[in-house]
C-alpha cells in the first residue's frame, strides 16, 4: 500500500501539470463528508488546462472543466445544472500532484440558503500519465480510498475482496492499466449481475 496527498508544494519554479489521470480526496469542511475523486486532464498550455472532474460518492460537483494555469497555481470551475451550483476549484501545483481549495456558488435563492458556506479542500496525485494501456497490464486492477492506493491487484482477488467488502462502494477503481475509471459499486453491482446470470 502507498498513501498519497502529504507531498509538500516546491518553492519556484513549480513544476508543470501535465495531462494524465489524477487520483485523490474531496472533503467538505462545512458537511465534514470525504470522497474520492478522479482528474482527469486531457490537455495543457503554459496558461491553460481542460480536463474532467469525476467525484465518486455523496459529493456532487464534477463536470467537464475548462481552467487556467499561473505562478504555479491552477484553477477552473465545474457546474452542476440540475441544481445550478458552480463549484470554483483552485490547487497549488505540487511535485506529486494538486492540492487546494473549492468553494460553492449558487445565485439561487432557495439552493442558495442549503448550500451557504459550502467549501472545502482536496488534493490528488498523479497516477497514470495520458497514453495508451499497456496490453501486459490490462488484466491487473487499481483501488484507491481515502489517500491509499492498492494494486496492481489480480481479476479473481479483486472480485473476490469486492464480494467480501474489502472495499468501500465509493472506492475509485482503475481498469485497463488505469485509463478507465470506475467505482467499487459499479463494479460489484456488475459481477453480481454477471453471477445471477451464470446461476
Amino acid at each position: 500500500m502507498k498513501v498519497f496527498g502529504d507531498e509538500k508544494s516546491p518553492t519556484n519554479p513549480s513544476p508543470p501539470i501535465i495531462p494524465g489521470w489524477y487520483v485523490g480526496t474531496c472533503t467538505n469542511t462545512t458537511a465534514g463528508l470525504t470522497d474520492n475523486l478522479v482528474l482527469t486532464v486531457y490537455g495543457v498550455t503554459p496558461t491553460t488546462l481542460h480536463g474532467e472532474l469525476a467525484l465518486a460518492g455523496v459529493l456532487g460537483g464534477g463536470s467537464p472543466f475548462q481552467g487556467t494555469i499561473a505562478n504555479g497555481q491552477i484553477r477552473f470551475t465545474t457546474i452542476v445544472p440540475s441544481a445550478q451550483l458552480a463549484v470554483i476549484w483552485q490547487a497549488v501545483i505540487a511535485d506529486a500532484g494538486l492540492s487546494g481549495s473549492y468553494v460553492v456558488r449558487c445565485d439561487r435563492p432557495e439552493v442558495k440558503l442549503a448550500h451557504h458556506h459550502q467549501q472545502g479542500v482536496w488534493g490528488c496525485k498523479l497516477v497514470r500519465p495520458m497514453e495508451p494501456p499497456n496490453p501486459d497490464d490490462a488484466h491487473r486492477i487499481w483501488v484507491y480510498h481515502n489517500g491509499v492506493e492498492e494494486g496492481p491487484i489480480n481479476r479473481e482477488d479483486f472480485n473476490r475482496g469486492m464480494l467480501a467488502g474489502q472495499w468501500p462502494a465509493n472506492a475509485i477503481v482503475g481498469l485497463n492499466d488505469q485509463t478507465t475509471w470506475s467505482t467499487i459499486a459499479t463494479c460489484l453491482e456488475k459481477l453480481q449481475a454477471e453471477v445471477a446470470i451464470r446461476n
